[in-house]
Parts: structure tokens; sequence; C-alpha cells
């Protein structure tokens, strides 16, 4: 009886490959164990029972042999039922590599990484930023390897796009657009104010472009203060502009710059265009123009990618404004010292008194930034210093430490070091606080930007994961296609459901509860543990591999001793070309439910208050915070009026 059970189950292995229909499996089941009793009862002829049952199996052959054959035998006696459900298995594995290629976000994997490197967090920031400065060729702009596309642009938009992302000639750009489009009141002032700055080549051109933009845009105070700023430039020199107010605080003695003057009348010329310039109740720098002009020809997805690309794409901004400002005030502070000297102290604190219609009308910008908050700092530093040199100025001193005195001056005040620069050479370079620096780690305003930076970290990481169970796919691939060449033929058999089930559970949903667990409390863990950040990422891309591995193995072996071909080596690559769809299996879990959970996730933080998608008019995070300061500064500028 035992003897006859070894020929029942090498008989139902052989069948395995006809399992789609059951009929007919049953029958030939039948019909080989038929045959295999007479070829067994013909070896007990001449052997003991043992030494016949292993002649009865070597006659046969291999099992997987036969159950190839028997597929291809009775292919055309398959119901169609069963010959549907075949072709369904054949197809299992191109559909589910089709699968894969859609379920991996390539555009998510890129957003991810791209944010990551906007961060500055140490060995994050280390290992993933290279070069991040931008180029333009043609109609692409360029973020890392990451391209923004245009619609089709007309000559004159090419030019204005390619002077907003050039690292080449951007005035000889300008210079021509404006030449094309003099009635341009853009155009003119954006042109007329990089002529201004120290270094610009063309400046001869200056005074015209100032008489133009007078003619277009009169009530605009930026002509009169960059007229201003050449007249003092051309009668006085700063000697040791290195002593600025950068280098010491307002609370100590300052040194008085040391400066020439060429030409007096010049130098009071320019003093009379600056009140000029405060008397007019507009001004506009234009800054935002070119920005908004260059993002109506992009074409740019709504999605987080796409968010920061015009992140990126606002960080270009040139902003020369601000240093025009500041060298103004900085003049008029030498000025009044000059008054000091001279005796004229009645002339010296009225024009001392005129930082706060100054500061006032430099806030009342339509595009405020926070490199203009902390020039307006700076600017009452520069006059606080004077107002501290004579006894008739102490109201101002009083008015002027008030302003410079903001608690949250103090606390943004330390975003601006060598790690986190909030400009860059003139332009803005629209950044968000590293999460896990010491500086900010109590700052509520970048709690989001902490979390947004842990969702896209954990993003990464699944694509990360769903990387590594490719190489996995493919090494089990290779496994089985050597085996294939080898003379073995695998084929699909099917585990039980309840077999599934179990997988389901045990290897697929619970180690995804504690996925998601891990990483909502390790989000929230910042400072010097930050680091513990990698624990999903080892979790994901190592721990879950591995033991979900380990579990579709002893399913699989489980599955192969129940037909009794525990110890048949030919089914081994059987069981490797199932553990290769297991882990397809598991490739999808990841990119098709973990990932558009991630993406969810970071979406999420990227759109709450706008952090990182700055949809049409929705304030970025910058200047989320730059209006509060703005509002804060204004509020205290007009509670010292006539104090």
């Amino acid at each position: 009886m035992e003897k006859q059970n070894e020929l029942k189950a090498f008989a139902r292995m052989c069948v395995q490959s006809l399992s789609d229909d059951a009929e007919l499996r049953q029958a030939r089941e039948t019909e080989l164990f038929g045959h295999l009793k007479e070829a067994f009862a013909e070896e007990c002829k001449n052997a003991s029972a043992d030494e016949a049952l292993k002649n009865t199996f070597k006659r046969f052959g291999d099992p997987e042999e036969i159950s190839a054959q028997l597929a291809e035998g009775n292919a055309e006696r398959l119901s169609r039922n069963a010959k549907i459900r075949r072709a369904a298995k054949w197809l299992l594995l191109p559909l589910l590599v089709v699968g894969v290629l859609f379920c991996i976000d390539v555009r998510g994997i890129l957003a991810s990484v791209t944010l990551l490197k906007s961060f500055k967090p140490s060995w994050i920031s280390a290992w993933l930023n290279n070069d991040s400065n931008g180029s333009q060729e043609g109609i692409w702009g360029d973020y890392g390897k990451i391209k923004l596309k245009t619609r089709r642009l007309s000559a004159d938009e090419q030019s204005l796009f390619d002077y907003y992302y050039s690292k080449g000639d951007r005035l000889e750009i300008l210079s021509r657009l404006y030449e094309g489009h003099r009635d341009d009141a853009m155009l003119c002032a954006i042109f007329a104010l990089e002529l201004s700055l120290p270094e610009a080549k063309m400046r001869e051109k200056l005074p015209e472009v100032i008489a133009n933009g007078r003619r277009i845009d009169p009530d605009n105070a930026l002509y009169d203060y960059l007229e201003c700023l050449m007249l003092m430039r051309e009668s006085c020199q700063i000697l040791s502009p290195a002593k600025g107010i950068s280098r010491m605080s307002h609370r100590g003695d300052m040194p008085v710059d040391d400066y020439t003057i060429n030409d007096r009348g010049k130098l009071d010329k320019a003093i009379v265009m600056y009140r000029h310039g405060l008397s007019k109740g507009n001004l506009d720098a234009y800054s935002a123009e070119p920005w908004k002009r260059v993002q109506g020809m992009l074409k740019i997805k709504e999605d987080l990618l796409g968010g920061i690309q015009l992140l990126n794409f606002r960080g270009k901004e040139y902003v020369p404004f601000p240093s025009v400002i500041r060298s103004i005030a900085r003049h008029v502070v030498l000025y009044c010292g000059i008054l000091l000297k001279d005796g004229d102290k009645e002339k010296a604190v009225d024009l001392l008194a005129t930082w706060r219609p100054l500061l006032s009308q430099y806030l009342s910008l339509d595009n405020i930034h926070l490199v203009d908050i902390f020039n307006c700092f700076r600017i009452s530093e520069e006059f606080l210093h004077c107002a501290k040199r004579w006894y008739e100025t102490q109201g101002e001193v009083a008015d002027l430490e008030a302003i410079v005195d903001i608690d949250i001056k103090e606390r943004m005040a330390m975003l601006i070091d060598n790690r986190h620069p909030f400009w860059h050479g003139s332009g803005l370079l629209t950044s968000m606080a590293s999460p896990y620096s010491m500086e900010s780690i109590e700052m509520a305003e970048w709690a989001n930007e902490r979390r947004l930076e842990a969702a896209a970290f954990d993003s990464a990481s699944v694509g990360l994961a769903c990387l590594c169970l490719l190489v996995a796919i493919a090494l089990l691939g290779v496994d089985v296609f050597a085996m294939r060449i080898g003379g073995r033929r695998p084929f699909l058999f099917i585990m039980p459901q309840s077999s599934y089930n179990a997988l389901l559970i045990k290897s697929l949903l619970s180690p995804a509860l504690i996925y998601f667990v891990l990483t909502y409390f390790i989000a929230r863990v910042g400072g010097a543990w930050y680091f513990l950040h990698v624990i999903p990422l080892v979790y994901l891309c190592l721990l879950w591999p591995l033991y979900y591995g380990v579990c579709c193995n002893r399913a699989l072996k489980k599955w192969i001793h129940s037909i009794g071909a525990g110890s048949n080596e030919g089914f081994s690559v059987s069981r490797s070309f199932n553990m290769l769809c297991l882990f397809v299996a598991l490739l999808l879990f990841f990119g098709c439910i973990l990932r558009p959970i991630a993406e969810l996730r970071e979406r999420h933080y990227a759109r709450r208050e706008t952090l990182v998608i700055p949809w049409e008019g929705a304030e970025i995070a910058e200047e989320r915070v730059a209006h509060k300061l703005q509002k804060r500064l204004l509020e205290q500028i007009g509670s010292t009026k006539g104090n």
C-alpha cells in the first residue's frame, strides 16, 4: 500500500501542468498511475519492492520533463476555459513587467531627490547635492538634471527667457530687448537696475535709460533713486566699505567710514534727488514682472515635481534693487556726518529722520522677499549708528533700536549663514531651512518643511526599494534562465488560495503596518537624532524583502512537499520561477500601494500653506515669512511716528 501511494504521488507531480483543466488532469493522472502500476509489477519480478520502485521511476524519467510533455501533448484537448487560464499564466510575467514600469514613478523619484537636494542637512546634502546651478539652451531650462520645457516662443520671448536663465551676458540680452521695446516699463526698469550695478558694462547708457523711464513712468520713484545713486558714486568715494555694519553689532561704537568727496555739488544734488524720490508715493522695481512673464511660457505639470520646478524657477528671480537702496542709505548716513562736521545739526537731524519714509516706501513694494526684509534691518542699523553720534537724536535712537530689536528678526537671522543662504549673488535662492539644523529646529514657521523633508525621504526610500527589488528579480530571472538552458523546463504551478491569503497577511499587510508606524513616529524625530530616518529606509530596502523572501520560500517548499516533490531537485526551477513572480508582486505592492501613499503624503505637506507648490496667487514659504515680517516692520515704523 505504501508503494502504491508513492506511485500516486509521482503521477500527481507529473500532471501538475494540466491543473488548469481538472477533468483532463484527473484522466491523465489515472492513466499514468495505471502505467506506473504495470511497470512496477514488471520490475517486482526481478527485484525487491524498493528496487522495483526506483527502477520504475527511472523508466519514466524526470517528473518535470513528463509534465512538460503532457502539457504539449494535451494542449489541443484542454477546455476553452483552461486554455484561457493557461494563456493568462504565461502572460502574467510580461504583464507584471509592464505593471512595474507603470508603478515606478520616475517623476515622483526625481521630485523626492530634487527636494532633498534643496535642504542642507549634512550627509544627505553631501550625498545628493551635486551642481544645482541651472543652465539654459534653446527652450530648455535646467535644474540639476531636471529640465523645464516651454511652449513655442517668439524671438522676444526667447530673449526674455534667456535673460532670466542665462549664465552669460544678461546685460547684452537685456539691451537688445530694451532697444526693441523702449516703451515697455518693465524692460526699462530692469535694464536701468542692471546698469546701476557697480560692475555693469554700458554704464554710460544709464542717464538715457533713466530719462526714458521718467517719460514712460513719471510717478515712479525708482528713477529718482537710480539718478541719486549715480550722482552719489560720481561725487563721493567710500574708501573702507569693509568696515560696514555686517561685521559688528549695533550695540557697540561704530567706526566712521573713510571717504573722499570728489564733487560736493553733485553730492548735494544727489541728496535733493533722494528727497524728491521720497516725496513720491509710488516705488516699483518691477522685480516680479520678469518671472511672471516667463512663468507663462513654461509647460509644468501640476504635481510635486512641477511645484519644485516652479520653486527653482522663482529662485532665479534677479533682485538688484536691495543693493541700490542699501547703497543710497549708506551715502545718506555719510552725508549726515558731513553736515554734522559742517555744524549744520538741524539739517543733519532732519535728513536722518528720512529713514521712516525710506523704509515705509521700500516696504510698500509689491514683491517683498526676505532679502528685502533683512536689508531693512541693515539700513536701520546704518541710521542707528549715525544717530548715536550726537545727543539731539536720542528719540531717533530709541525708535531705530525698536526696529532692530524685533525678536523675530533675531531668530530669522540665524538662517543667514553659510549653511542656509537665502540669496546667492544678486539673485534670490528661494530655499527652505534645514529641518534638522539646531538653529531652525524650534521655529514654528519651518515645521512643515521638516515634515515635508521626512515625507520626501520616505518617498525616495520607496523608489530605492523598488530598484533593489528589480535587482533581486533580475537575479532570479538569470537563475531561471540558466536552469532552463541546462535542460529543465519550468512550469508555473499555483499554490492553494489559503497559501496566498497567508502570504498577503503575513508578509505584505503586517510589514506594511509596521512600516507606516515607523514612518509616523520617526518623522517627528529631529535635532541630533535625525539619523534615525534611515531606519524606515533599511527596513524597506533590506529587512522587509528578506522577510518576504523567507516567507514565500517556505510556502513554496510546503506546497512542493504536499504534492510529493520535496526530494526532487528538478522542481528547483519551478520554485525559482514562482519566487520571481512573487517578488514581482512585492514590487507591484511597493509601487502601486506604498508609492501613491508616500506621494499623497508629500503632496499634503507640499500644498500645506503652499509650501513647495506655488500655484497661481499662492505664497511660497519665504514669501509667507517675509510678509509677516513686512507687516511687523510697518507696524513698528508707524508706531514711532511723532515719538
